[in-house]
């Protein structure tokens, strides 16, 4: 979960890319408590809360996926 805030998130975010390059999706999923509270409530993201943070990012990458040269 990217947390904008922690250095030492920037600093994960960095190694990855470098290590792993083109390979690495562009989306990034923020840290959201709906996401950790979905399991207790047996739902998926997007029926528990469409429109937060961690919803949006699921969502932005099953685009990313999709338009993904094959």
């Amino acid at each position: 979960m990217y947390d904008a805030t922690l250095e030492f998130t920037h600093e994960i975010d960095r190694e990855v890319h470098e290590f792993l390059g083109e390979i690495v999706f562009k989306t990034v999923f923020p840290r959201d408590v709906a996401v950790s509270e979905t399991p207790s409530h047996g739902l998926p993201i997007i029926d528990y809360t469409l429109r937060s943070h961690g919803a949006m990012a699921y969502i932005k990458l099953c685009m990313e996926i999709l338009n993904y040269p094959s």
